[in-house]
């Protein structure tokens, strides 16, 4: 029986695109900018970006290597992105004492993640009321996502601007659980705020393997892949190759179809794709 329904938040709850992560960048830049001049930590203005992406692209290799350790952790990842990013400030670090050490990687953790509530990403079309649509029917709500920059306090502020924060009844954000999806423990971790079983939460996400598959393995009900926000040229993911091989059973690609999938879901349907964009019809071959 299903009490709780999760959604996670990068393309399903939010979008965004390169134009706004570039927006995004340059609010880390400018404030950066200001940090390290403050601190006098030796770095030329136009290298910031660069850099910022170099360490991102780091960070996104170690949690490949390591799995599900979820490296934008406050205390885990962020030193790592300091140092990568600023390889000259263990001179500057290797002089000054430790409270001032923190008190400079706290500002710079908030730097980084407290950009998106200056420029947020627009929501998701009706996922508003695809939200409010599962509270009205009775259902816990809440959110399963894995973070990169942008940790879960300043995603809760964000999510609190788009005026939905009131119906989530609990988050589970990889940066605070300390491990991302797919690993099991990141569902029983909202499963247990929530106290229900982790079989009772179906979770709505957008990635094949974190999502549908990570909610699989961690025993949840079957969930529901949405597609709405898809873009070949920023997002990556193998659609083909991990649709054939894992076979999601609930897919749509437009949340007004959500109340009807839900519904079709409770009621015991096995499968209920509905898919509109006739480029991901194409690329899935279901026509």
């Amino acid at each position: 029986m299903i009490k709780a329904v999760s959604f996670d938040f990068w393309f399903t709850i939010a979008s965004i695109d390169k134009n706004m992560d570039n927006k995004i960048n340059e609010i880390r830049k400018r404030r950066l900018i200001t940090l390290f001049e403050r601190y006098r930590i030796p770095i030329k203005s136009e290298e910031i970006i660069p850099r910022l992406l170099k360490a991102k692209n780091h960070i996104r290799r170690m949690k490949k290597e390591k799995g599900d350790v979820d490296f934008s952790n406050r205390h885990i990842g962020v030193p790592i992105i300091f140092e990568y990013m600023v390889p000259e400030i263990q001179v500057y670090l290797s002089r000054v004492k430790p409270p001032l050490k923190v008190k400079l990687l706290d500002e710079f953790s908030d730097i980084l993640s407290n950009a998106l509530i200056s420029c947020h990403p627009p929501l998701t079309p009706d996922v508003d009321k695809a939200i409010e649509y599962a509270k009205l029917k009775g259902f816990k709500v809440g959110i399963v996502s894995n973070t990169g920059l942008t940790g879960g306090k300043s995603l809760r502020k964000v999510i609190d601007q788009y005026k939905i924060l009131h119906f989530f009844d609990e988050t589970a954000f990889s940066d605070e659980v300390g491990l991302q999806k797919p690993n099991p423990k990141i569902f029983e971790n909202l499963a247990s705020k929530l106290k229900i079983d982790v079989s009772e939460i179906l979770h709505v996400g957008d990635t094949i393997f974190a999502d549908i598959v990570g909610a699989r393995n961690a025993g949840l009900h079957e969930g529901i892949l949405y597609l709405g926000v898809f873009d070949d040229n920023y997002q990556e993911r193998k659609l083909e190759e991990d649709f054939l091989e894992f076979k999601p059973r609930y897919v749509i690609d437009d949340y007004r179809d959500f109340p009807e999938t839900l519904n079709a879901i409770v009621h015991g349907k096995t499968s209920y794709l509905k898919i509109h964009n006739k480029k991901i019809r194409n690329r899935l071959q279901l026509e």
